[in-house]
């Protein structure tokens, strides 16, 4: 009986620990981004002023990050948009022709490393939302700070230079 009940304390462990082996890279994002959230918020730092810095939640090392909004209505290719899709991206990731509708890119050295894609499914009820206007940001690692504001149990990101 000891034996039966110390390998299913051991399996049930081994299911609990392996959850995150199986998560998105969105529902990585979301979980990094909201234990950044909290640890701001129980160090007594003031929530309207919460930062968070993408160097300390993304798993990877990276030089280079991108944010694309794609909106076919946009004028992308005044804003960038089409040069760094044609130029750069699709030279990396040619399996994917297609334009990503909202997501993040994470370049090293001139190679996509990591990519986020950021559209949530029609019944989640949190995660990261970017509210931002811009639909092209690229910004180095030592400039990756974005405002962060919780709201419900959604996270929403806006680019630091952008008034509200």
């Amino acid at each position: 009986m000891k034996k039966h009940l110390m390998f299913i304390l051991a399996a049930a462990m081994l299911i609990c620990s392996c959850e995150r082996l199986f998560e998105s890279k969105k529902e990585r994002l979301d979980r990094m981004v909201g234990a950044h959230w909290d640890k701001w918020k129980s160090e007594g730092k003031d929530t309207t002023m919460c930062f968070v810095d993408f160097t300390e939640v993304i798993p990877v090392e990276w030089d280079t990050m991108v944010y694309l909004d794609f909106d076919p209505y946009y004028d992308n290719e005044k804003k960038g948009v089409g040069s760094y899709m044609n130029d750069r991206y699709w030279k990396e990731n040619e399996s994917s022709r297609g334009y990503p509708e909202e997501s993040l890119h994470f370049w090293k050295d001139g190679k996509l490393v990591y990519d986020i894609f950021l559209l949530m499914a029609s019944d989640d009820e949190r995660g990261v939302l970017f509210n931002t206007r811009s639909k092209f940001i690229v910004r180095p690692s030592s400039d990756a700070k974005f405002r962060l504001k919780k709201v419900g149990k959604y996270y929403k990101i806006r680019d630091q230079y952008e008034d509200e």
